[in-house]
């Protein structure tokens, strides 16, 4: 079945595993605001963490591997940190935001089937001492009037193109591809 839905809730989750849901494992939505620390998001059919409708999420040095689709996935209008741990292994990218905002600061992106960051539609993104690993598609693709902000990231063993934005812009600082 599902993972956990939640809709105008504020829960926050410790240390907790959230595995093999036939969706995403954590689908949050509606205003909802989630707070998730040192959790195990690993293995569904769907994304690991989905957002939507304006709902927000914090995850603390969380692992956020092997989903099917995506690792953290946010639409329209919602808000993201994401601080430490590491998101890998996802059948798509490791991150993708669609006109939606982020802040992720020394967290691991690794081997996703897509890029490491996928960003569209005016998205927004700001990444601080993260590292980019085996990025199959390359490290980010940002898109349609996005905004990126990178600080000291790193990036090793990246295919394709390993920054493309494409009428987008960029502030990069001590960035290493």
């Amino acid at each position: 079945g599902g993972g956990v839905g939640m809709d105008q809730a504020k829960p926050s989750f410790v240390d907790c595993r959230l595995f093999k849901n036939e969706k995403s494992n954590l689908d949050v939505t509606d205003t909802a605001s989630v707070g998730l620390v040192r959790c195990d998001v690993h293995e569904s059919q769907g994304a690991g963490l989905l957002l939507h409708q304006k709902a927000r999420a914090r995850l603390v040095d969380c692992t956020v591997r092997a989903n099917r689709r995506v690792g953290v996935s946010a639409t329209p209008g919602t808000y993201v940190r994401i601080e430490g741990g590491t998101i890998s292994e996802s059948g798509g990218e490791g991150i993708n935001f669609e006109t939606a905002t982020a802040v992720v600061t020394n967290c691991e992106i690794s081997a996703n089937a897509s890029y490491a960051i996928f960003v569209t539609n005016q998205g927004s993104i700001t990444l601080q001492d993260c590292r980019f690993l085996k990025a199959s598609s390359g490290v980010m693709w940002l898109d349609n009037a996005s905004r990126l902000r990178a600080e000291r990231c790193s990036s090793e063993s990246a295919n394709g193109d390993s920054i493309t934005l494409n009428s987008s812009s960029g502030i990069l600082r001590d960035v290493r591809i």
